[in-house]
């Protein structure tokens, strides 16, 4: 229900392994005037973390009206042994279950 607290798990493989990524994460909530549209809503959860194989991170608990989170991850770009890797940017909603 809306007072659980689910984790979002982030995978990591090859050369992103270790490297420092930002996880942003709004609670979502749907708001119709002439038309719906699902709206973040409240402060933004910032998480720090290095990129592991795999790591599972807790999202904020949900209020009442809310519908989901939206979840952005960022990580710059890098390079080994010339090899450039590009910065990476993933958004993605996600609701509850």
């Amino acid at each position: 229900g809306p007072k659980s607290r689910p984790k979002v798990t982030i995978t990591a493989r090859g050369a992103v392994r270790g490297r420092r990524a930002t996880l942003r994460v709004r609670r979502v909530r749907k708001v119709c005037a002439t038309r719906c549209a699902h709206r973040p809503v409240g402060a933004t959860t910032t998480t720090r973390l290095r990129l592991a194989g795999l790591r599972r991170v807790a999202l904020p608990r949900l209020r009442a009206a809310d519908t989901g989170w939206r979840v952005s991850l960022t990580a710059g770009g890098f390079s080994v042994a010339g090899v450039r890797y590009r910065a990476y940017r993933a958004t993605r909603t996600i609701r509850p279950r």
